[in-house]
């Protein structure tokens, strides 16, 4: 039974250190960049359709971590988030061209929620996994 136990400790304290590497790398290194991405060239037409559409998406998928106090989406503090990740403030989505996101293109945007990679080639780590949503969702 000692062995076992012991055995057991050896296991868990191995996972315990690799995992203590791995954010020790990840603290010092950073998350990844890349070159900035190709995206798309696309336009898309606004529509009261569209706008009606993207409200709706808005309200299920963005609003959680991204609305304040007032449900406006200029971003916020994702207490939730382990304080080993260190302090994390979601994205302003609004089309403030200065702290939201009113400067990126359609294909920008586009691109970004499938990849989650930012037009300056930064990378959102914390973003859901947006890039299994069917292009349909997307493009309408």
């Amino acid at each position: 039974m000692k062995k076992i136990v012991k055995i057991s400790g050896l296991f868990l304290g191995c996972i315990v250190l690799l995992l203590l590497v791995f954010c020790a790398y990840v603290a010092v290194m950073g998350l990844a960049t890349y070159d900035p991405p190709i995206t798309p060239k696309i336009k898309v037409e606004i529509t009261s359709e569209r706008v009606r559409r993207g409200e709706n998406i808005a309200q299920i998928q963005c609003i959680s971590c991204h609305a304040n106090d007032e449900n406006k989406l200029t971003g916020k503090y994702l207490g939730e988030i382990p304080a080993v990740f260190g302090t994390i403030y979601s994205k302003n989505i609004t089309q403030d061209k200065e702290k939201g996101i009113g400067n990126w293109t359609d294909g920008e945007i586009m691109y970004f929620l499938r990849t989650s990679i930012k037009p300056d080639g930064t990378f959102a780590g914390v973003m859901p996994d947006t890039h299994s949503w069917p292009k349909k969702t997307l493009n309408r």
